[in-house]
């Protein structure tokens, strides 16, 4: 349409400034076409202005026009009005709906008009060889652009049939549908294995390498809540850190979590500038001959991409063919040389009279990273002489079916009750989305379901 109303002298003018640009020299044309990408980026922005603008009056306007209409609905109701009154304010309801048309209309015309302009010049700067996302690529860099896109693109195909295919309303009954069936199966399952349910033991020190992963978030994160959220907590750990005056972040992030005896901080990265590196602690545990090796949980936004990076990538592991969370399995890849150097440290100072062991520990996202930090220093023989294993607390689904088992001598997950984020994944949330839309239309069948990928 806009293509339709551009002046052919317009539509050649930016044609000859892409050709000018494309015959320029590398750098200049790669300027002139950022420029123009940013110039159309924001014209994107006023866009996006202008639809929620006009979204916004349409919402103020259908709702102050509905007050109006069911004031007048409820005092024709209420009162004792007689055949002329009654006549009058029928009227009056028929008017008021009219202008409620009439503004609607409006509304939508001056929409109309607003767009022209900027459609018009978002075609002509295209045209001229502008490209969007100029403004991203500027807060993100490279990296980050193709990261976003990626993620949008995954998300957009995961919703898109939700949003074609059911109302809300809809969407929210299926739901609660599916999520009857689901609790109806557990209950089966749960009465099936009652008769054969085991005592499983906690591996030792449990409750205190979880306190590591919360000395991960920081002092400023009250070192992951681990006292809960309450008033009383926050004092309490707020405490702790006092106590510590003049200590390292390190040291005071542990003491916030309430971690004592005689622990030693090799490291404390605590702000990570990279993708797929969320921030980790080093330690050593004196009093218990522990490397502890903790990873952070989600805290930037650079840490939601990883976790978004969802898709099943195919990999080999150990001698075993499977797939893996692509986002964390690049965030292991990226963090298990330098923590092995940190390891290595921790290891010396703990020295060669003692049993010694290595414990990497995280929760969510650190949990599903530090899994497969250890499942790579495993299947390529790193600290072959030293015990070395995971305790993963809610951790995400990393692995198939098959991997996992694989990995299960060496890696503890603890899962508690109803916890959805291990439960969480790309096909859970496919087969979720084939759920609401079969339930809400059986006929149609939903899309068809994509390949398992099973925790």
């Amino acid at each position: 349409l806009v293509q339709g109303i551009v002046p052919q002298s317009l539509q050649e003018a930016a044609m000859r400034l892409k050709n000018g640009t494309a015959t320029g020299n590398g750098m200049g044309r790669r300027a002139l076409s950022a420029s123009l990408g940013f110039v159309r980026d924001t014209i994107s922005v006023g866009q996006q202005g202008v639809r929620l603008g006009f979204g916004f009056a349409r919402l103020v306007t259908n709702a102050w026009f509905g007050l109006a209409t069911a004031w007048i609905g409820a005092t024709t109701r209420a009162a004792e009005w007689n055949a002329l009154h009654k006549a009058v304010l029928y009227n009056a309801n028929d008017i008021v709906g009219l202008a409620h048309q009439l503004t609607i209309a409006g509304q939508d015309a001056a929409h109309s008009l607003a767009r022209v302009p900027l459609s018009l010049s978002d075609y002509l700067l295209g045209a001229a060889g502008g490209q969007r996302g100029q403004m991203l690529r500027l807060a993100l860099g490279d990296e980050g652009v193709e990261l976003f896109t990626a993620v949008s693109g995954l998300l957009q195909n995961l919703t898109e049939p939700l949003a074609s295919g059911c109302t809300l309303p809809q969407m929210y009954t299926a739901a609660a549908a599916w999520s009857a069936l689901q609790h109806a199966a557990a209950e089966v399952g749960e009465q099936s294995r009652s008769a054969r349910r085991e005592t499983v033991h906690l591996p030792e020190h449990s409750a205190r390498w979880f306190r590591f992963t919360a000395a991960t978030m920081g002092t400023l994160w009250c070192a992951g809540f681990v006292e809960g959220f309450s008033f009383r907590g926050v004092r309490t750990q707020r405490a702790r850190v006092n106590e510590r005056q003049g200590a390292g972040p390190g040291e005071a992030s542990l003491a916030c979590a309430g971690i004592d005896g005689r622990v030693e901080v090799v490291t404390f990265e605590e702000r990570t500038n990279e993708w797929f590196a969320p921030g980790y602690l080093v330690a050593v545990d004196h009093d218990r001959g522990v490397v502890v090796v903790a990873i952070r949980a989600t805290a930037s936004i650079s840490d939601t991409i990883t976790d978004l990076m969802g898709s099943p990538l195919p990999v080999k592991l150990g001698g075993y063919d499977g797939l893996t969370h692509e986002g964390m399995w690049r965030a292991a890849q990226r963090l298990q040389g330098d923590l092995s150097e940190w390891v290595q440290v921790g290891i010396d100072k703990l020295g060669h009279g003692r049993a010694r062991r290595v414990i990497l520990t995280g929760h969510s996202l650190g949990a599903g990273v530090a899994s497969l930090v250890v499942a790579l220093w495993h299947a390529s023989g790193r600290f072959a002489g030293e015990n070395v294993e995971c305790l993963a607390f809610g951790p995400p689904q990393v692995l198939d079916a098959g991997l996992a088992q694989a990995q299960s001598n060496h890696t503890h997950s603890f899962v508690v009750g109803d916890d959805m984020f291990p439960r969480s994944g790309l096909a859970t949330a496919q087969d979720f989305r084939n759920a609401v839309l079969l339930l809400n239309d059986p006929a149609a069948g939903g899309p068809q379901a994509p390949p398992k990928f099973s925790p």
